[in-house]
């Protein structure tokens, strides 16, 4: 039963993480292009070229692929989303960088590892 109930409530703390996630790079993309436009045109450019390269590399190594490739994902992508997935990739590493570095500060604390650390270390009598 304990089992259950820990995984129902990981999923719904994993579905909100993911929830936070997106709304998060949502708001960053929607603030660069309010309120930093040049900024915003060079980001969107840069992700444009890389989407270019992209594109030429999968026409170079999958030929046969590339029409249906264009027909499915690939036609539709433009430079703002290519942004708003590079965005949501950086907002998720640094959610990620951002708990695992709390979890490591409070598990160290709890086990009591900083504080054993920090101590000079015991000598020994021979």
């Amino acid at each position: 039963m304990t089992r259950l109930v820990s995984t129902v409530v990981f999923l719904a703390l994993f579905a909100v993480y993911l929830l936070v996630e997106v709304v998060v790079a949502m708001l960053a993309y929607t603030y660069l292009a309010l309120n930093h436009t040049e900024t915003f045109g060079v980001l969107v450019e840069q992700s444009y070229t890389a989407l270019t390269n992209f594109i030429t590399a999968f026409r170079h190594f999958f030929p046969d692929l590339t029409s249906r490739a264009f027909a499915g994902a690939l036609g539709e992508l433009g430079g703002k989303s290519v942004l708003l997935l590079f965005i949501g990739l950086v907002v998720s590493a640094l959610a990620r960088l951002l708990v695992w570095s709390v979890h490591l500060l409070f598990d160290g604390f709890r086990s009591g590892r900083a504080a054993r650390a920090a101590r000079p270390p015991e000598r020994l009598e021979v």
